[in-house]
């Protein structure tokens, strides 16, 4: 599996494009490649929904913003970064709950922030 250190939603047609970030004034672009002459083509991104690479696991590449199920326990979660450490963070009764990274293998990925508004104000109820 190739893996991407971003992603971002195209401004022309609001499909994902993964590759290397870039931003020059107030645009934004992933790069998807380079060729072998070294040039690149630039794709403009919404600088909204960029968002880092943060794990690979299940052999998928997890990023920033995306939404997590706990296998087990049935809750959600978010990746976020917190102070330069990644966590999952989970809203309980209106307060943040943060679990390391490290623990990523007890989740699956079922969507994003962006894609899926709905999971995220399932996830906000913190019930």
């Amino acid at each position: 599996m190739k893996e991407y250190r971003y992603r971002g939603k195209r401004i022309l047609d609001d499909k994902w494009i993964y590759g290397t970030y870039m931003k020059q004034g107030n645009n934004h672009f992933i790069i998807p490649k380079v060729n072998k002459n070294g040039y690149a083509k630039c794709i403009a991104v919404s600088k909204d929904t960029v968002s880092k690479f943060v794990i690979s696991m299940n052999n998928e590449a997890w990023f920033e913003g995306d939404i997590l199920e706990q296998k087990y326990e049935k809750w959600l979660g978010i990746i976020r970064d917190f102070v330069d450490e990644y966590v999952i963070t989970r809203i309980e009764k209106g307060n943040l709950i943060n679990f390391d990274i490290d623990s990523a293998g007890a989740f699956r990925r079922i969507g994003n922030r962006w894609d899926n508004p709905e999971l995220v104000e399932e996830l906000e109820k913190g019930e």
